[in-house]
């Protein structure tokens, strides 16, 4: 037996292309896609969305839980940037913007404290273009962090698909040749199951090294899309955060973002 409660309405304002997500499949009646509704089931006007209505599962025998209460959460996040949008609305223009854990995180890039390592709790909808092929894909994704003494590994992995390109990995590489002085890290999927390697890159005649996914064993992760890495020096990440904790309100998350200028075409974070 499913219980109906009240309809629900959505402001719209200027989210020109909603999507709401659900981690409980029950409360729609079905399996994996219906984790999400998308524009389609809720733009009617420019204000508010079209009535939403969901129901939830009695799991007591006959009537018994008939009068339990129960709530349903929602998870409403963009999945495209609307250029009109107010300045205190987070950009997120680029696939990779807002990609990571907040740099404020507790604890993150603490070495005194038992775990070098930190989960965000908060889902994130992670959405873009594939490079080099132009197919579209968004997914909610799990983020979080391991470091050592001299570096960092920011990391974002797809959990509840949306939109996918169907392109995989399939070059094995090297494997595992970036590694971290960190037990946990050294436990994680991504020093079992992922093959990331160290690359040098070239960019206004200076040479710099990065990060790079060359294979990924573990199914769902393997495709390309599926896993965003980033690493900085640690020392780095302490520096954004003391400018951050300078400048920006206590009250607000604080994230790592890129950006163009028109002088240089360098990522800046």
């Amino acid at each position: 037996m499913y219980h109906v409660p009240s309809i629900l309405i959505l402001r719209i304002d200027d989210n020109t292309k909603p999507i709401i997500f659900l981690e409980n499949t029950d409360l729609l009646k079905g399996s994996n896609n219906p984790r999400f509704i998308d524009e389609r089931k809720i733009l009617d006007a420019t204000d508010w969305s079209k009535d939403l209505s969901f129901v939830f599962p009695n799991t007591g025998s006959g009537s018994v839980k008939e009068n339990v209460a129960y709530y349903i959460q929602l998870n409403y996040f963009r999945q495209e940037y609307n250029p009109s949008s107010s300045n205190t609305v987070l950009k997120n223009e680029n696939y990779f913007n807002l990609a990571f854990c907040p740099i404020d995180l507790p604890n993150l890039g603490n070495l005194t404290v038992p775990f070098q390592m930190v989960f965000n709790h908060d889902w994130n909808y992670l959405n873009g273009i594939l490079p080099n092929t132009g197919k579209k894909f968004g997914y909610i994704a799990d983020s979080g962090a391991y470091w050592d003494s001299n570096r960092i590994l920011f990391y974002s992995q797809a959990v509840f698909a949306h939109q996918i390109t169907g392109n995989f990995y399939t070059n094995k590489g090297i494997k595992n040749k970036f590694s971290l002085d960190n037990e946990w890290y050294n436990m994680s999927y991504l020093k079992t199951d992922v093959n990331i390697n160290c690359i040098s890159l070239e960019e206004n005649n200076a040479s710099f090294k990065s990060i790079a996914i060359s294979y990924a064993d573990t199914g769902f992760i393997a495709a390309k899309e599926n896993l965003l890495l980033l690493g900085i020096a640690l020392k780095e990440l302490q520096s954004l955060q003391n400018a951050a904790s300078e400048e920006l309100s206590p009250e607000h998350h604080q994230y790592l973002f890129e950006y163009y200028d028109n002088k240089c075409a360098a990522n800046r974070y």
